[in-house]
């Protein structure tokens, strides 16, 4: 199980879900990626709070991950 706040556990276990792929980089239905959540966050209890989670990395993402070119990002699809 992942310590601290929940903000920061969910941002945590997207992160560790994506990494978690051999090319650093996962797509899946909402469902999926609740279920995949759920499981290292078990308290996760409103799926708002996990779509806040993926904005705030999208966030970091479209500013400081971007800062180095040379740094693999890691990247997320939700599909539909």
């Amino acid at each position: 199980m992942i310590n601290g706040p929940l903000a920061d556990r969910l941002e945590y276990a997207i992160l560790a879900i994506i990494m978690g792929h051999v090319n650093g980089s996962h797509q899946a239905f909402w469902g999926v990626w609740m279920n995949s959540v759920l499981k290292l966050v078990p308290d996760l209890s409103d799926e708002v709070d996990l779509r806040a989670a993926f904005k705030r990395l999208l966030g970091r993402q479209n500013s400081s991950f971007i800062e180095s070119r040379q740094r693999a990002l890691p990247r997320f699809r939700i599909l539909r």
